[in-house]
């Protein structure tokens, strides 16, 4: 009982913490002087570094254990939070801190999300929807904490006020990684040097763990789009900032509302058939969002797209877990979460890229055709079934 109180509020200090840390950083990036380019290398580091020890972090969750890298991510970024106190006044310095933070962040998501599929049992789909609306909840709740502690009315929050409290919270974050329960994978625990051994799945259930990655990433990207690119389409459009921010919450509250129904929608329907018309419908809306609508229109379109888009990712981490064996589920999602941190590094650029050349509205009809394709992929994996038995290999 305790357990089921304390998981997600893990859940939700963990992601409000990130949400307080990583714009402070860009704040104090700003102090002291750094211009756009080197404020995209510290976000980058948040992403990249990570991405090098991703899949060892689940070997160590499926082999070792879950609390170990939830307690040993939530340290480093305790440690990573406690440096911002100290070492935080020049560029490498926060490029240092944001990969320090990004890559406990990392541990932390990764032992969590292992929790949840060693522990779901026939429920794993609303155990992760579940999941993701915590994740979402802490995402809302960390913006609204810089304001408290560093003023609402400030152009640049009291960054000394908003440290202090971000380690609050990291010192929180410590205590209740203790909490995690330590789900058994069906398999005895092994030395921690055993978790260089390779792991091999069959074709077909590589096939299936690829698919749900791609579509989990694809989800992302047109996420990312509406974030990215609606404050500049709305600017051109004459809309002002507070629509904006209106319909960006729209979206992000109906997304969270989705999450909550999704064990009951999987239940009347099926994983498959409700990924499959969230994919469809989210890809029309993304390329209704590409059309100069009347303001009431557009918010139709976010807060169904949102309701849908906000299915893919839980939905995808299910669907990796029930593809693969007991054993490897954690290694398995943190391969998808290292195709995550890999999106979101590279989609800005090859949006922005985009934008420079065709302009930015065409961002919203490519990322409708990827969402197409993902639910063609999607499809065409499920039908497959030839139980081929070849075992390709992950860690060699």
């Amino acid at each position: 009982m305790i357990a089921r109180v304390l998981f997600p509020l893990h859940v939700i200090v963990l992601q409000a913490l990130t949400y307080v840390v990583r714009p402070a950083i860009t704040y104090q990036a700003v102090e002291v002087g750094a211009g756009g380019w080197w404020i995209g290398a510290i976000a980058a580091s948040f992403a990249l570094v990570p991405i090098l020890i991703a899949i060892r972090a689940g070997r160590v969750a499926d082999q070792v254990g879950v609390r170990l890298l939830v307690v040993t991510g939530s340290l480093i970024m305790a440690a990573a939070t406690a440096a911002l106190l100290l070492f935080a006044g020049s560029v490498a310095a926060l490029i240092a801190i944001s990969a320090l933070l990004g890559s406990g962040h990392l541990l932390v998501v990764v032992g969590q999300q292992a929790a949840v599929a060693q522990a779901s049992g026939r429920r794993v789909d609303a155990s992760f929807g579940m999941f993701a609306f915590y994740t979402s909840l802490g995402q809302a709740v960390g913006p609204l904490l810089i304001g408290w502690w560093g003023g609402w009315h400030q152009t640049v929050p009291h960054l000394l006020a908003v440290y202090w409290g971000a380690l609050v919270l990291a010192l929180l974050l410590v205590l209740l990684g203790w909490s995690i329960p330590e789900a058994k994978a069906g398999a005895p625990r092994r030395r921690l040097r055993d978790v260089h051994a390779p792991v091999a799945l069959s074709k077909e259930a590589r096939r299936e763990v690829l698919s749900a990655i791609i579509v989990g990433v694809i989800v992302l990207s047109a996420v990312d789009v509406i974030t990215l690119f609606l404050p500049l389409i709305g600017a051109q459009q004459g809309l002002t900032a507070g629509v904006v921010a209106t319909l960006l919450m729209l979206r992000g509250a109906t997304s969270m509302l989705s999450r909550l129904l999704m064990g009951r929608l999987v239940d009347r329907r099926g994983r498959m058939p409700v990924l499959l018309s969230g994919l469809w419908l989210s890809a029309a809306c993304m390329v209704g969002l590409a059309f100069p609508w009347p303001v009431w229109l557009l918010a139709l379109l976010l807060a169904v797209g949102g309701f849908v888009l906000g299915l893919g990712q839980p939905l995808s981490m299910a669907w990796v877990s029930d593809a693969v064996p007991r054993d490897q589920r954690a290694t398995w999602l943190a391969t998808r979460l290292a195709g995550n941190r890999i999106t979101q590094f590279a989609m800005p650029l090859l949006t922005g890229a985009i934008a420079q050349s065709f302009g930015a509205i065409f961002a919203f009809p490519l990322a409708g055709l990827l969402l197409v394709g993902a639910a063609v992929l999607a499809t065409r994996s499920t039908g497959d079934a030839n139980g081929s038995e070849e075992t390709p290999q992950l860690g060699d």
